[in-house]
């Protein structure tokens, strides 16, 4: 049962995120925009489109959580003790733990 209130949490919190970004990009794309702003921006929102999903999700654990964990998180963990999402020392499960000091 957890598992299925945090996809929904997850879900929701998604959707408070891109529901606002993308109406206001449409918005201001299609009727504010200059011609020299909008084409470009248009092509690139159609080729990060065309990217399936899962690319990006390899990419967040393979590069983007690591980072993290050498950046901001220990920071977020010094200052925010009492949230509980900062609780655990590696929020990307054991997957996204570096292994070894290889790139990759």
């Amino acid at each position: 049962m957890p598992f299925i209130f945090g996809t929904f949490v997850s879900s929701f919190v998604g959707l408070l995120i891109a529901l606002p970004l993308s109406l206001g990009t449409a918005v201001y794309l299609t009727e504010l925009a200059p011609g020299w702003v909008r084409q470009p921006a248009i092509s690139m929102i159609e080729m990060l489109a065309a990217i399936p999903s899962v690319v990006f999700g390899l990419w967040g654990m393979r590069v983007l959580v690591p980072w993290l964990q050498d950046g901001p998180y220990p920071l977020l963990e010094k200052y925010l003790v009492f949230c509980q999402y900062s609780a655990g020392r590696y929020p990307g499960g054991a997957c996204c733990r570096p292994r070894s000091s290889s790139p990759l």
